[in-house]
């Protein structure tokens, strides 16, 4: 049992061990910043909602041929951001998934209404899997801070995502109760077996009764 245990823990840790310590080469980056700047431009702006079609993943646009996506039917949703090139930050990485916060900027005649926002893109071998809003700033005519979204789904066509959080946060704390569970569970294995041990070797089930006592004189 002990040795389940450790093997368990093992096989989940090693993994996010190995996704903690993962870092993006220069190489990897320039191809997150290229298609970020690209699916930004063509699905987010909409300057060419059909080419974007080629830069999702399956997962992404399952159930909506090339033809409907490039006429509007899509789950990305629109903003008004300026310029062609968009910075964003790291959240999370491994060789194939990788997950970035991109802050977007209005563009001149937005509307004193729109503010800036952040959103948080998840690629899958370098296209896009998710594109989810994770906050929003005050416009210009507006006053206030920085809201943050849970899941928010501004899509013509609804699909629930949940925004990735550090698998570590998650796992780990799985990992503990397992073994708070785990602990209990192999020893009253262990009292078990004993007991089986015990009844094999005096031929009979143990009894715990008191001798009965002398009768009477």
């Amino acid at each position: 049992m002990r040795t389940v245990l450790v093997v368990l823990t093992a096989t989940l840790l090693v993994p996010l061990a190995h996704a903690a310590s993962y870092r993006l080469r220069p190489a990897d980056r320039r191809a997150v910043a290229t298609t970020v700047d690209r699916f930004v431009s063509s699905a987010v702006q909409r300057h060419d909602l059909a080419a974007s079609y080629d830069l999702v993943t399956p997962a992404l646009k399952i159930g909506i041929s090339r033809r409907a996506w490039a006429h509007g039917t899509t789950r990305v949703s629109t903003y008004p951001a300026r310029g062609s090139h968009f910075g964003w930050t790291l959240d999370y990485a491994t060789p194939d998934d990788v997950l970035v916060d991109v802050l977007l900027q209005p563009r001149k005649g937005a509307g004193s209404g729109v503010g800036p926002m952040i959103f948080t893109i998840e690629l899958k071998r370098l296209l896009v899997d998710s594109f989810t809003p994770s906050a929003s700033f005050a416009g210009s005519g507006r006053t206030g801070n920085m809201h943050a979204f849970g899941d928010f789904g501004p899509n013509p066509i609804s699909r629930s995502t949940t925004r990735h959080v550090n698998r570590l946060l998650l796992v780990v704390p799985a990992v503990v109760l397992l073994l708070i569970l785990a602990v209990p569970g192999a020893i009253l294995l262990r009292s078990l077996r004993r007991n089986r041990r015990a009844e094999r070797a005096y031929g009979e089930p143990l009894r715990r009764e008191l001798p009965p006592l002398p009768p009477r004189p």
